[in-house]
């Protein structure tokens, strides 16, 4: 369908052109050129487009690469459907308009933040979940002349991306449509609340329940929107759908009014508690949609990790100037003197973003506010609820405690500092526990493996167990900063750190952070106290089989009596086995006492390999059948096993099998990029000094100096940045053309 435009500038000649490319260092397209020269802007009719991206790219925290300097990109869980809506162009800007239209010029002197030289806006765009600009390349590179879509963010909360629309601009106007298209049959029932046609639909289509109109909404939306209760109601049930879980879905996707309808069913306390962490500017301006949140329960002063660095509501809110949503929250009770992990008050992120209205609004309230509570009235004791505590060091006195929360920078909540008094460290018996995530699916069993200590050393397993070494050996990754972590557990999956809130409403409460990933900053609540904590593991009904105990604690004499009492060598508890179950608690002696009765050896190091456990592997390899089955790529494999990468006589042993050290793993990393973020710097320059090539990308345009910018603490971090800068990688080096996936190029 031909493209129309009305609204159009002034006629330009191509002097005009040729001086403004002057002016701004750049070359128009073809195609855009004689747009600009036929009608120099307008408002376009058809001006729907969405973009053709492919599904693969739009997955979950995968990383989209570079195009054209664009940078490393992640898209979260929140933007995925986002991306797949359609899009309306509202105006294309035409040249010398004036300071009252839409000028190409000053739209490209008023970049969005973010957005590279070499590309220049050429439209706003609006659509109906996130806004944004459709770009043009004017570099003259490889890519000129086609056509981007950048998304209008809040920068610096996770979320930047830039997504392909077409190849030129001529192919953008072929390409825009109408929104002229037949509604879908079930619109039509849903408006006119006709439930029983609705349900004669549903059975001939029940498989297209979940489909969708242009707006991207299904149905169930159309229904809540609609206020047709009992056709939302029927909906539900056919897709097998709770009020909470829909409600989750719709924050996250940005449908905000059918978050809303789910209060008509009624919504979980669980679920509206975090209700009011969004970012976006659309929600703090409904403050409808606010006040029913709040009035059905939302926590006016959550501290949210997911998408932000411990903002508050009234963070977000005055983030984007919502002077009347800042209003509303400090009426119901808000509390504006909370700092986020970055040590910035609401009244910052307000003033930041020119809103003087709502920083001086929150500076009354905060002048307004009674002091805080002394945190030395807490209560000092703590209820450990019949749960044993075993191996810890002495408790501390209380100088040690006023010593180390010198060291913290703050006091500890008193359930802790009770705590720590008893038992410095140790193992809780029983030790298990359960928590659900966000979206309220499935719970997550975990285990405490040991609770952090002040002032002890590794453990004979090589684990670290000193609460400050611990905190900072995380402090550049996604943990919060107002997060204590004292345990450490495992889980089904990597394991990761029992921690305890130092501050805010959410102080003393207990919650869960996977260490899974160093961009990642979620948190999952567990129980609002420590002592509610221990009367969870007492609640633990499954009785812990006696060989588990005895390889969780190392006891060869009660595994040796358990397996004489008729006991065999496969059996299997939550999934393993004696000989997985010791790999994975790194018990050296019983691995070697399992091989003693008939493990293979072989076995046993395949399974070390798998679980990254770097003394297992180290004694095994002393056995001339285990150093044949040593893959050449053994390197490339180790992701997740950072006591891998720091273990320096590993290392040889593996360098002199001969393995290959430049040979990637399965995300495309070599060993030199999990050496840098993972290993010290000696094991760095061991690496190089034998063979393994500095130069290499990665699929997702990262090299190994990328990953050393993620490695803690910060001095090694710095060293290793210096060591593979001397080795030849460069500060500013761009990804090479064959780096990067082919659906960016």
């Amino acid at each position: 369908m031909a493209m129309q435009v009305r609204e159009s500038g002034p006629p330009l000649a191509d002097g005009d052109l040729i001086d403004l490319e002057q002016r701004l260092g750049i070359e128009l397209p073809p195609d855009y050129r004689a747009f600009l020269l036929s009608h120099n802007g307008g408002v376009p009719r058809p001006e729907w487009f969405r973009l053709p991206v492919r599904d693969e790219w739009l997955a979950m925290r995968r990383s989209v690469g570079r195009m054209r300097g664009l940078g490393q990109s992640y898209l979260n869980a929140s933007m995925v459907k986002q991306w797949k809506a359609w899009h309306r162009i509202i105006r294309f800007p035409g040249v010398g308009t004036g300071p009252d239209g839409a000028d190409f010029e000053r739209a490209f002197h008023d970049r969005p933040p973010g957005l590279p030289e070499g590309v220049a806006v050429i439209a706003e765009v609006g659509s109906f979940q996130i806004n944004g600009w459709l770009c043009i390349d004017v570099s003259g590179g490889p890519g000129h002349g086609r056509v981007l879509y950048w998304p209008d963010v809040t920068p610096g909360l996770g979320v930047v991306a830039a997504a392909p629309v077409a190849p030129s601009f001529g192919a953008l106007t072929e390409a825009l449509r109408p929104l002229g298209d037949p509604p879908p049959e079930w619109l039509s029932l849903v408006e006119d609340g006709d439930l029983d046609a609705l349900r004669r639909w549903v059975e001939r289509n029940g498989r297209r329940l979940r489909e969708k109109d242009k707006w991207e909404w299904t149905a169930l939306d159309h229904a809540v929107f609609e206020e047709r209760w009992e056709i939302a109601a029927f909906l539900m049930e056919k897709r097998n759908a709770t009020p909470e879980m829909v409600f989750y879905d719709a924050l996250v996707d940005g449908r905000f009014p059918t978050a809303r309808g789910m209060l008509h069913f009624g919504v979980n306390a669980e679920f509206l508690e975090p209700a009011l962490a969004r970012k976006a500017d659309e929600f703090w301006a409904d403050l409808g949609l606010v006040r029913a949140f709040v009035d059905a329960g939302a926590n006016v002063d959550h501290v949210d990790n997911d998408a932000s660095p411990g903002n508050t509501p009234l963070h977000f809110a005055a983030d984007v100037g919502a002077v009347e949503a800042v209003r509303l929250l400090l009426d119901r009770g808000a509390d504006p003197t909370v700092k986020n992990d970055e040590g910035l008050l609401p009244r910052d992120l307000a003033a930041r973003a020119g809103c003087a209205e709502a920083a001086a609004l929150l500076d009354q309230a905060a002048a307004a506010r009674p002091a805080p509570p002394d945190t030395a009235a807490e209560v000092q004791e703590v209820d450990l609820h019949k749960v044993t505590i075993t191996d810890a060091l002495p408790g501390l006195g209380e100088d040690a405690l006023k010593a180390l929360e010198q060291r913290l920078g703050t006091r500890l909540p008193g359930e802790y500092r009770a705590f720590l008094k008893r038992f410095n460290g140790g193992t809780p018996r029983p030790a298990r526990f359960g928590f659900k995530g966000d979206d309220g699916e499935g719970e997550t069993i975990c285990e405490v493996t040991r609770f952090l200590s002040v002032g002890g050393v590794a453990t004979a397993l090589g684990e670290t167990v000193d609460l400050e070494t611990v905190r900072e050996e995380l402090a550049d990754w996604g943990i919060p900063k107002r997060l204590l972590p004292i345990a450490s557990a495992a889980d089904e999956f990597f394991g990761g750190l029992l921690c305890i809130s130092l501050r805010g409403k959410d102080r003393g409460r207990i919650v869960y952070y996977p260490q899974n990933d160093s961009t990642d900053s979620s948190t999952y609540r567990v129980v609002k106290s420590l002592s509610g904590f221990f009367a969870l593991l007492s609640k633990s009904k499954r009785k812990t089989p006696a060989w588990v105990v005895a390889i969780e604690e190392g006891k060869l004499g009660a595994l040796q009596e358990w397996l004489d009492e008729g006991g065999t060598l496969n059996t299997r508890h939550r999934g393993r086995t004696p000989l997985e179950l010791a790999v994975q608690k790194g018990r050296t002696e019983v691995v070697r006492w399992l091989i003693a009765r008939g493990i293979k050896a072989e076995d046993a190091f395949q399974t070390a390999m798998e679980s990254g456990q770097d003394a297992i592997m180290l004694e095994l390899l002393g056995a001339a059948e285990v150093r044949k089955l040593v893959p050449k790529n053994v390197l490339g494999v180790f992701f997740f096993a950072p006591g891998v990468w720091r273990n320096a006589e590993l290392m040889r042993q593996f360098v002199a099998l001969g393995v290959d050290l430049n040979a990637a793993g399965g995300p495309g990393l070599t060993p030199l990029m999990l050496a840098a973020q993972h290993a010290s710097a000696d094991v760095v320059r061991f690496l190089l000094a034998h063979g393994a090539r500095a130069g290499q990308w990665s699929p997702q345009g990262e090299m190994a100096l990328h990953r050393a910018a993620c490695a803690a603490p910060r001095a090694e971090m710095v060293e290793k940045i210096g060591i593979l800068i001397d080795a030849g990688q460069g500060l500013h080096d761009p990804a090479p053309h064959s780096a990067l996936p082919d659906h960016l190029l």
